[in-house]
């Protein structure tokens, strides 16, 4: 009886340290886009989106982060650049959340939206690029402002995700 409850310890410490050895590493899909069209085409069809899909798989991948990192700051500890990695991927996930909520709620919907414009800044010495998508349907109109990072000929999503109303100028 003793040897199979050190049997069941073994299985639970090998199954927590296995589990947690593995949420360490970053396994998650990651897509890159190509231009920053696609990227807006992208963002557009997941805002109007009848069920919410996250936009994490539009993020860099932590490897890639690493190596961002360090070109920077060679200095800064693994457990920083890691903390720094998971609140990078979740303020865009959950900024855009937000923002596909604030679209839902003022009505718009896929069927009867269409999307105008597409601007885009590039920022100066960075290689990070501000775009902002225009929207318009019979109701109203607005944009979805993002910024794109670009990374070894790829563009990933970055910063926050803001949905913005246009309201109409009466005279």
């Amino acid at each position: 009886m003793g040897k199979l409850r050190i049997l069941g310890l073994f299985i639970v410490f090998y199954l927590w340290f296995g589990t947690t050895h593995a949420q360490y590493y970053d396994t998650f899909q990651r897509y890159g886009f190509s231009s920053v069209k696609e990227a807006a085409d992208s963002l557009y069809v997941r805002l109007l989106d009848k069920e919410y899909r996250g936009v994490q798989v539009f993020t860099i991948n932590y490897p890639s982060f690493i190596r961002e990192t360090r070109k920077v700051d060679t200095v800064v500890p693994e457990q920083m650049i890691r903390g720094q990695y998971i609140t990078y991927w979740s303020r865009c996930d959950r900024s855009f959340k937000k923002a596909r909520k604030a679209v839902k709620k003022a009505g718009y919907s896929a069927k009867k939206c269409q999307q105008d414009t597409v601007l885009y800044y590039k920022n100066t010495g960075a290689e990070v690029t501000r775009a902002e998508l225009y929207i318009q349907q019979k109701k109203g109109k607005g944009y979805l402002k993002f910024q794109l990072w670009r990374i070894e000929e790829k563009w990933y999503l970055t910063g926050k995700v803001e949905w913005v109303e246009v309201k109409p100028i009466k005279s």
